[in-house]
């Protein structure tokens, strides 16, 4: 009977793990941010200043290769975080250089509107009148604040709060919550003139207040009727 013997191997393969790639990370430069303090800076909101600064302490620190940067802190001071003073003021409108025929006869309070004048505006004003629908009734209504006569600045208000005294010999009748009115004697107050002819136009409302004043929300409305 055959007899199989297997042979010796007579060659050895050798396989060898070689990495392909060597990826090896250079070390990145190593930065050092270190802030100075900045310019003081003065924010004039309402007329309050603050000093605005960076902590210079606050430097990076190295760590290994790493530049750790610690949080900067900012200090702004104490401020008032609501914006509503602006919001308020936004409506007031001061026309630089506006002159006025018959400044002597306005005061705080008075409701006006612009017509055709001969100033640098090609403009004046002129007070409301309800017997005229041309003065008031499809006019843009304003409340009249300041003018002044050295400089010619002209302050408006095209809506907003208005405080009158009850000494006010330009306001009537006052009461909480209640609609105004220009009346045909060219005064604000919760009864609308009754005549005929006469345009009636929403002027805002009478706001509650402590300070036992004549508290208004100026907004005439855009619209108007007309007595018959």
């Amino acid at each position: 009977m055959p007899v199989i013997t297997p042979s010796v191997a007579s060659q050895t393969i050798t396989i060898s793990a070689n990495a392909g790639h060597n990826i090896t990370p250079a070390t990145s430069a190593t930065e050092s941010i270190s802030p100075s303090p900045s310019a003081t800076i003065n924010i004039d909101p309402t007329n309050a200043s603050f000093d605005t600064a960076i902590n210079a302490s606050n430097a990076s620190t190295i760590i290994g290769d790493i530049a750790v940067q610690p949080d900067i802190n900012v200090n702004v001071g104490i401020g008032t975080l609501t914006s509503t003073p602006f919001k308020l003021n936004s409506f007031k409108y001061t026309f630089d250089g506006f002159e006025i025929s018959n400044a002597e006869s306005y005061s705080p309070g008075d409701i006006v509107f612009f017509k055709i004048g001969t100033n640098d505006y090609n403009s004046d004003i002129e007070k409301a009148d309800t017997s005229n629908l041309t003065k008031g009734a499809y006019n843009n209504l304003w409340m009249f604040i300041s003018y002044s006569n050295a400089s010619k600045d002209l302050v408006l208000m095209q809506k907003g709060y208005f405080d009158f005294t009850f000494e006010t010999a330009t306001f009537g009748t006052w009461e909480v919550g209640r609609t105004i009115y220009l009346t045909n004697l060219g005064f604000l107050n919760i009864s609308p003139s009754t005549f005929s002819g006469h345009w009636v136009r929403s002027l805002g409302y009478c706001v509650p207040n402590k300070e036992n004043k004549k508290r208004v929300w100026f907004e005439p409305d855009s619209t108007y009727l007309k007595r018959v």
